[in-house]
């Protein structure tokens, strides 16, 4: 018969213990992270005539920054000038068309933004630019 004595099975138990712990942990670094926020913007046409409309929609959420309101806005650069908001709102999802007017190219982003106090916003994520060719 084999016999194990009391001092094997304590290094046995304790290198199963070991062993456990070891791949628990290495279990818990592989995990996934998981988002707390997220924005998403969207144009119905990559290429407009002059004179059409582009619908463009913005979704987003965040629990970033507690219990503050958030706004989902969108804005719009032509050419090399500054972003301008061409409106937010305090929904999940804004949805919005404007209109063409001149040939070239129209840029729009959406942004996430949280109200931290009266008159006072945090940038919370700012979306992919989508650009719309008109011509």
């Amino acid at each position: 018969m084999f016999s194990i004595s009391r001092r094997s099975m304590r290094r046995l138990r304790t290198a199963a213990a070991v062993l456990a712990l070891s791949t628990g942990a290495g279990l818990l670094a592989a995990a996934p992270a998981v988002a707390k926020s997220d924005l998403d913007l969207h144009a119905d046409r990559a290429t407009v005539p002059v004179g059409a409309t582009v619908t463009l929609t913005a979704s987003g959420v965040s629990d970033d920054f507690g219990g503050d309101t958030m706004l989902v806005c969108i804005d719009q650069r032509t050419g090399a000038r500054t972003w301008r908001t061409l409106r937010c709102t305090s929904a999940a999802t804004l949805n919005l068309s404007e209109r063409a007017t001149r040939a070239g190219r129209l840029s729009f982003r959406a942004q996430l933004l949280a109200v931290t106090a009266p008159g006072r916003t945090s940038v919370d994520r700012t979306s992919a630019v989508v650009t719309v060719r008109v011509g």
